[in-house]
């Protein structure tokens, strides 16, 4: 009955991961085998100590925690040698091929070429820079080496602050980047995930709206609620129905160009969505392909006192 018991466990999707103690008068060498055969993890004969029962329940737990991380971690590796492998490599050529033909044709080339050829490393370079940042702040995510420190925020000055980093970016597509801030209460999170999370927010956004376009960086006060909700919204290309389940998922690459043929690796809104629940927030988005997105989030209010000095 017991076999037939554990065999149930371990065929179930649910349970085959549960640890197998067997509390058995029994120690006939031969159950014992044909326990583990079928899975068990360990045994203990009658009569039993308590102390010792409990002291192997903890140890198998502990070790199902470690071998789940493990294997959490293992996934996380193979994962990040994958974007380095296959995303790192395509600037890198565009960077390494241009430069070898600078160097053995320069002479060859007018100005109007050489120039060409520049803006088009340039933009392999940023596009790598932005890459290499974000893989950084992921890896150390998972690691747990970003230190957390929540300090009061103002609202409306943080947003205009992060805006303002990307107004010339915005400009030079022509695009009207606005912040709209309907709540003066401070948000309590981490500054430098705060502008983490707005980099990546804004910076997409402005990948994927075209020229003439409308971004709208804005946050408003949750009715009954200890948090604030920010949001970052465009009319651009908006996100096909096909996607919209991939872009915070780490096991399936989903990429798509912007609308200037930037070039995304889909890491930076994963890293938002970690640092964001990290605050005890969630973030979620609405899009329409052709109209444009919206992507929310919330994080905490403040509601301590700001000391006066």
């Amino acid at each position: 009955m017991v076999f037939k018991l554990q065999k149930k466990l371990k065929e179930n999707e649910f349970t085959k991961d549960i640890p197998i103690i067997f509390l058995t008068a029994k120690a006939d060498i031969t159950d014992t085998a044909k326990g583990f055969e079928l899975g068990a993890n360990d045994y203990v004969t009658k009569p039993f100590q308590s102390p010792e029962l409990l002291a192997r329940v903890n140890t198998h737990l502990k070790l199902k925690f470690l071998m789940e991380n493990l294997i959490q971690m293992n996934n996380i590796r193979n994962k990040f040698f994958s974007i380095i492998a296959h995303d790192l490599k395509n600037p890198f050529s565009g960077i390494l091929g241009l430069a070898e033909m600078l160097a053995q044709d320069a002479e060859k080339l007018d100005v109007s070429e050489i120039k060409n050829t520049g803006e088009v490393m340039l933009k392999s370079a940023k596009i790598l820079y932005e890459l290499l940042e974000n893989l950084l702040e992921w890896s150390r995510s998972q690691l747990g080496t970003i230190e957390f420190k929540q300090h009061p925020l103002h609202t409306k000055e943080y947003i205009e602050k992060a805006i303002s980093i990307y107004t010339l970016k915005a400009e030079q597509k022509k695009i009207s980047l606005r912040s709209f801030v309907s709540t003066d209460e401070l948000v309590y999170a981490d500054n430098y995930m705060l502008n983490t999370i707005l980099r990546n927010l804004i910076g997409n956004a402005i990948k994927f709206t075209p020229e003439n376009g409308i971004i709208l960086v804005g946050a408003t006060s949750c009715d009954n609620s200890m948090f604030i909700k920010f949001y970052v919204r465009d009319n651009g290309i908006g996100i096909p129905k096909e996607g919209q389940d991939k872009i915070f998922r780490l096991d399936t690459k989903y990429v798509r160009v912007g609308t200037n043929n930037e070039i995304g690796t889909g890491l930076g809104l994963i890293l938002v969505k970690e640092l964001v629940e990290k605050h005890g927030g969630t973030i979620w988005f609405e899009s329409e392909e052709g109209k444009g997105t919206t992507f929310y989030f919330t994080l905490p209010k403040y509601e301590g006192q700001i000391e006066s000095n």
